[in-house]
């Protein structure tokens, strides 16, 4: 919608606890921070209602505004500012690593090996998506991996699903041990 969610607090020193405490649950939301106490997201984050569930967290201090867009020029410089592109790029990188060296049937692969690989893949992927705060297309940095990581993960899951069938049906067709 071409707006910013800006998160405001101002929380003094004395109370470090509840900006910290602040602070992880903007991070889980997926917003950006601007500067130590301005956070952003390009949407409204759809968990805001619950989304500071730490015990005794004050919300007295958090300031929520919508601000319009000042053009796309700013927003890229608003992204770049807020989010830390070059880690979330390795953390694709290393998923994309991952989906390389998903086992192949004509390897030998095994149901163990396939489990393992099918593990590693879950975790790269949750722990880029985590850090990525999935922003519209036209405010992705250049060089952004998420989508090329995506395509990727879509082929390579499907080649996983065949070669888990194919193992399944391997297994199924073994004589029983006396």
């Amino acid at each position: 919608d071409q707006k910013w969610r800006m998160f405001l607090f101002d929380v003094p020193e004395s109370e470090r606890s509840v900006r910290r405490q602040l602070t992880r649950s903007l991070q889980r939301l997926g917003c950006g921070c601007l500067q130590g106490s301005v956070w952003i997201s390009a949407m409204k984050p759809a968990g805001l209602p619950g989304a500071f569930p730490e015990e005794g967290t004050d919300c007295s201090h958090l300031i929520v505004l919508d601000a319009a867009s000042r053009g796309l020029k700013v927003d890229r410089k608003m992204v770049e500012a807020a989010w830390d592109f070059e880690k979330i790029n390795a953390l694709y990188q290393c998923h994309i690593d991952v989906m390389e060296r998903m086992p192949a049937e004509r390897s030998g692969s095994t149901p163990a090996a396939l489990s393992a690989w099918s593990e590693e893949e879950n975790r790269c992927w949750l722990e880029a998506v985590r850090a990525d705060p999935l922003l519209p297309a036209e405010l992705l940095p250049s060089g952004y991996l998420g989508r090329t990581a995506w395509r990727k993960r879509k082929s390579v899951i499907r080649r996983a699903a065949g070669l888990a069938r194919k193992l399944g049906d391997a297994l199924r067709k073994q004589p029983e041990a006396p």
